[in-house]
């Protein structure tokens, strides 16, 4: 994880080649075994600038509670009225088809259930914030727009160029693939989008939980 923040090392100036090494252990993740630095330190409460309540030293993360408990509930009344009124009609009299017909049904739910929960509490990878960068800029020779932003800068990455922004708000170089998002007032390592239903962003380690939650959510219709 530690890689994503040296792409947006300030102190990299113009035509510099440098090669960056990822030596961090894997170690499982960071849900479980916990952020590592200096993710931890900014995910605390006293550190953490954004709109998003954190919890359990930033393994999880909630954006919009009304969102979230709207769904919850959209999705659970539907959910306990099929198993107490629709399922029950399904009853065909032969025991073993209607056990395996239930126990289908339950696991299906709690494979939706579980990827939702996952998918909306799991910290998608928020990128801490820095403070005031303004002397790293200019050591690295930034050129500055007419509100004093640094410009984007372009990075060499396997053979491709890619194009990097400087978030204002955070004050750092944006990842690859990162993007700012308002709603939830963070950067986040590789966003997809910020889902209302979830009221939470999808980005780099909730995402697998999202596709997990869409696949088996179409497969229970």
């Amino acid at each position: 994880m530690r890689r994503y923040l040296d792409y947006s090392d300030l102190r990299i100036k113009k035509k510099d080649a440098v090669k960056l090494c990822d030596n961090s252990p894997l170690l499982g993740p960071p849900f479980i075994t916990g952020w590592e630095e200096p993710f931890g330190s900014y995910l605390s409460k006293e550190q953490y600038k954004g709109n998003s309540y954190i919890l359990c030293g930033g393994r999880f993360v909630v954006g919009q509670c009304l969102n979230t408990m709207s769904t919850v509930a959209a999705t659970g009344v539907p959910l306990a009225y099929y198993f107490v009124y629709v399922l029950p009609c399904y009853r065909s009299g032969w025991a073993a088809f209607d056990a395996a017909l239930f126990w289908t049904q339950c696991v299906l739910a709690a494979i939706i259930v579980t990827n939702f929960l996952l998918a909306a509490l799991v910290n998608p990878g928020i990128v801490p914030r820095s403070e005031d960068q303004s002397k790293e800029l200019e050591v690295g020779n930034y050129k500055l727009d007419i509100n004093g932003v640094a410009c984007p800068r372009f990075l060499r990455l396997r053979g491709i160029t890619v194009k990097q922004k400087y978030c204002s708000t955070c004050n750092i170089f944006r990842p690859p693939r990162s993007k700012h998002c308002n709603s939830c007032d963070n950067c986040v390592l590789r966003f997809d989008h910020h889902c209302v239903w979830l009221g939470q962003c999808v980005g780099l380690q909730n995402y697998r939980f999202f596709v997990g939650l869409i696949f088996s959510a179409t497969k229970k219709r």
